[in-house]
């Protein structure tokens, strides 16, 4: 259920979950570690939200340097065959927990002001989703190039921010969150741009037809590929933005 609400911003309901019980399990430390990993992404969004308060600042930096410590107790993945990387009898949490702390470590440079290294991390966890194995659903519930997407689209660099959701849509075709990425994508750079283009006009058009197809039985209204990277995160996560 965390995994739900980091992946929808849902901070207040992630705030009263309260850590997972101490069981003596194989999964036990995946589990404290996304309690933490959780607890970090909710942090930076309050810092996203209130930039000035540095006693919040103080806490997410706490909150990083536990996540590092606790991804260290998850037991390295058995391998197994078949399939690439530890294959798919793997249960695989170090793998995701490593990609989940990039993420994390993502999300802390870019509330912090650290745009490039915000970047950089986030590229390091797509390299490591790239290397899981193939598995139905996925391991990772946030596809990463939908926040890297997000990431590189607020910081203006919008044909990195295209070639991410292109990708992402090579993956995981006409998925909703990757279409309205590319649609703001190509919509913006068209706006700047001095000579229009007949062809990505029309492609922009495309575009939003097939986003609101994607999300035309949803019910949350969806303006972010990735809204645990939303600048007022906080706020979008408690519906109240």
């Amino acid at each position: 259920l965390l995994h739900v609400f980091a992946r929808f911003a849902k901070w207040p309901e992630a705030e009263r979950s309260g850590p997972p019980p101490k069981l003596g399990l194989r999964h036990a430390h995946f589990s404290n570690f996304t309690w933490h990993h959780t607890r970090a992404m909710n942090l930076a969004a309050h810092v996203a939200f209130n930039p000035a308060n540095e006693t919040v600042k103080e806490m997410l930096a706490s909150a990083m340097e536990l996540l590092r410590v606790v991804v260290d107790k998850i037991p390295r993945d058995a391998r197994s065959k078949p399939g690439p990387g530890n294959g798919i009898y793997s249960p695989n949490n170090r793998a995701v927990a490593a990609i989940m702390l990039a993420v994390a470590e993502g999300r802390a440079a870019q509330v912090t002001g650290d745009k490039d290294r915000a970047v950089d991390f986030v590229k390091e966890a797509v390299l490591l989703e790239d290397a899981l194995s193939y598995m139905e659903p996925p391991y990772v519930l946030q596809p990463v190039r939908q926040c890297l997407g997000k990431l590189l689209l607020d910081l203006g660099r919008l044909p990195e921010a295209e070639e991410a959701y292109r990708a992402d849509l090579r993956t995981f075709p006409e998925n909703g969150w990757s279409l309205l990425g590319l649609y703001h994508s190509i919509l913006f750079q068209e706006e700047d741009a001095t000579t229009k283009s007949d062809t990505r006009q029309e492609e922009v058009a495309d575009l939003k037809r097939r986003t609101e197809a994607a999300w035309d039985h949803a019910d949350l209204l969806i303006d972010s590929s990735c809204p645990a990277f939303e600048a007022s995160a906080y706020l979008w996560g408690s519906g109240k933005a």
